[in-house]
């Protein structure tokens, strides 16, 4: 939710300057011109979106969706360019609030699904994953605490008999 935290009798240079270079005039989200709507620049960066764009980015994340830097303020400005009319607070939000809700999908690398997770592995070289029936050959068990994918096994050292090096590794199972 945004909250006005000032709006000034009158305009003012300040915090989040745009440089009006010309090769910015979109909106980086909605890539509409900038031309007759309220623009927006954020408390740390030089980027300027439309303010109803900005707006309702900030609902999902408060990070400039250009370079990722975290805001928790939004400047309003009459055109590109022009001096701050309002300073809006918006909500801070995190990436992961820790309550294990917020689950990044793995796709199964030979078969491109991401259902049946328990029974995907993900190899701890490189976060690859392959159902274990998609394997050639196919796992009837998962392997022990480490488990690389094909790919990652394929690297291992020359002088090592073809068994790969997993000493530095462990296995993910994700839960269903």
């Amino acid at each position: 939710m945004a909250e006005e935290v000032s709006s000034g009798p009158g305009p003012r240079p300040g915090p989040g300057a745009v440089d009006s270079n010309p090769a910015q005039n979109t909106c980086p989200v909605c890539l509409s011109p900038f031309s007759g709507q309220s623009v927006a620049t954020l408390e740390n960066c030089q980027h300027a979106f439309c303010l109803t764009c900005i707006l309702e980015w900030s609902k999902i994340a408060n990070s400039c969706p250009v370079d990722r830097i975290a805001f928790e303020v939004v400047y309003q400005r009459s055109c590109l360019g022009g001096p701050i009319q309002k300073e809006i607070r918006v909500q801070r939000r995190r990436p992961d609030d820790g309550d294990g809700s917020e689950r990044v999908a793995v796709n199964c690398e030979a078969c491109g699904r991401s259902d049946r997770s328990h029974l995907l592995l993900v190899c701890t070289r490189c976060d690859s994953g392959y159902h274990v029936n998609c394997l050639t050959p196919q796992v009837s068990r998962p392997p022990g605490a480490v488990w690389s994918c094909p790919d990652c096994a394929a690297l291992s050292p020359p002088n090592s008999g073809g068994v790969p090096v997993f000493s530095d590794v462990k296995m993910t199972l994700f839960p269903s």
